[in-house]
């Protein structure tokens, strides 16, 4: 139905006989509609008529698309391999916010803070338009879980922008997301530059006690455990692990993640001691363990249609995590590991 400017008044009226599931598509003159079992009809925008028709013999998966005289259409194809296998491949196939949270991992590097709140960023538009709150709430927790956000603040915020489906972008800070227990670690590396090296420390061997070395301490938890793995400063530990430079100057590090580094180690005055970096382990020991069983929480909710085995299996690996979780050394006051 075609309308003109004010006052409003029908000019014609098209019937599709079938459900327009999807908006149609307008250009050189003509407003090109699909219904829902397939048919594309070209119609005149200022007669109504019908130019031409084409029958798919398909059900329509989206609306037409218009390009350099051509017109693009998307059907859903039952015909070669018949309903039922549709019906199958629908029920196997990934959530559509799933694939959204992983092409938003792709597209950028959620390892670093800054590209938490751009993975976000490009999601929430997504999420806004979900009519439920609820669902809206509930995607956000999940949107959170997937891109490793451990930081309650920036949880808070992300829920309040998806909750109020306002047109906002999350704007908290890079530094919220990174927790206390990595910036105790990331303090821990950087002190690399400021004790002996490994060669000149007196060992407990030769009947001295060995000095505390808070780098060669936090050298030896990352490396053997991976507990920066999936952390929002996994990417600025990754390069104190692995570079050589003598000075937290020369560190390659892109601008963004050089003023965190400088913001963190200048804010935390406190002493790095031996039990602030056993705590801080423990820390990420916890994170880790919780980021693992939101996992396998999440595959024992998308288990239908596997094997009794593999469900079992994830069973299994839930009640491990939950153990582990309870392990009293893991507990604020409880050991920590230390290198040999």
């Amino acid at each position: 139905m075609l309308f003109r400017s004010p006052p409003f008044r029908a000019q014609w009226t098209f019937r599709a006989r079938h459900l327009l599931e999807f908006p149609p598509a307008v250009a050189y003159g003509r407003a090109y509609i699909a219904n829902n079992p397939g048919v594309l009809t070209a119609v005149q925008a200022a007669t109504g008529r019908a130019s031409w028709r084409y029958t798919s013999g398909r059900c329509t998966a989206a609306s037409p698309a218009v390009a350099d005289g051509i017109v693009y259409m998307a059907f859903l194809n039952l015909r070669r391999k018949g309903k039922e296998a549709y019906a199958g491949a629908l029920r196997t196939s990934q959530k559509y916010f799933d694939y959204l949270i992983e092409r938003a991992r792709a597209q950028f590097p959620v390892r670093s803070a800054e590209g938490k709140v751009k993975a976000v960023n490009y999601l929430l538009p997504h999420i806004q338009r979900v009519p439920s709150r609820i669902v809206r709430d509930e995607l956000a927790r999940e949107m959170a879980q997937k891109l490793g956000i451990d930081s309650s603040v920036l949880r808070q915020e992300l829920k309040h922008v998806a909750a109020n489906r306002s047109t906002a972008t999350l704007k908290a800070p890079a530094e919220v997301q990174i927790t206390d227990a990595e910036k105790i670690l990331i303090r821990a590396l950087v002190s690399a530059t400021q004790i002996q090296t490994s060669e000149e420390h007196i060992s407990a061997r030769d009947g001295a006690e060995e000095e505390f070395d808070p780098c060669r301490q936090a050298q030896f938890v990352l490396k053997s455990e991976g507990l920066h793995q999936g952390c929002a400063a996994e990417s600025i530990i990754e390069v104190l692990l692995r570079s050589e430079a003598v000075h937290v100057t020369d560190l390659p590090l892109p601008e963004g993640e050089r003023h965190l580094l400088a913001a963190i180690l200048m804010k935390d005055d406190e002493e790095l001691s031996a039990e602030r970096l056993e705590g801080a382990v423990r820390g990420l020991r916890r994170i880790q363990l919780r980021r693992k069983l939101e996992l396998v929480q999440r595959q024992l909710q998308g288990t239908r249609g596997q094997e009794t085995s593999q469900i079992q299996a994830l069973l299994q690996e839930k009640m491990r995590l939950k153990r582990a979780l309870m392990d009293p050394s893991l507990a604020d006051d409880g050991p920590t590991a230390r290198p040999a």
